[in-house]
């Protein structure tokens, strides 16, 4: 689906919104994030089989489009799921440096995960986007 500027503004400041509140909890969590910046939300429509990607350097994260719009489901899981797996990324980046693990899922990534809520799943269960 081909989505009109306005579409996608509008798409983006949704997504931003879930990542702040998510963001905030985090801050709750680990009260030290308060002296660092939330991370750049990007949309990225090229993202077809990631939902989303860290890139903990740049302070940036980045969500597949397709996977926002594909189904009510998937709109779920990203909200709930992929959002905070990519800002745990960041967390732990913030936190501790360069995660031990290639891809960032090493033990520190882990227990952020946890003791955010979530069980520390390093895939996503979503098909293809089209």
């Amino acid at each position: 689906m081909k989505l009109t500027t306005k579409q996608k503004a509008e798409l983006t400041e949704t997504v931003k919104t879930i990542c702040r509140r998510q963001w905030h909890k985090f801050v709750i969590l680990y009260p030290e994030l308060q002296h660092f910046e939330m991370p750049e939300i990007v949309l990225n429509g090229r993202l077809k089989t990631t939902a989303g990607r860290c890139f903990q350097t740049l302070n940036r994260i980045e969500f597949g489009t397709g996977f926002w719009l594909h189904s009510t489901e998937y709109t779920v899981i990203m909200a709930h799921e992929i959002v905070p797996h990519e800002l745990a990324h960041q967390v732990d980046f913030n936190l501790y440096g360069e995660s031990e693990k290639k891809c960032g899922h090493g033990k520190t990534w882990n227990q952020i995960m946890l003791n955010y809520g979530l069980a520390p799943k390093r895939f996503h269960r979503m098909d293809k986007t089209q």
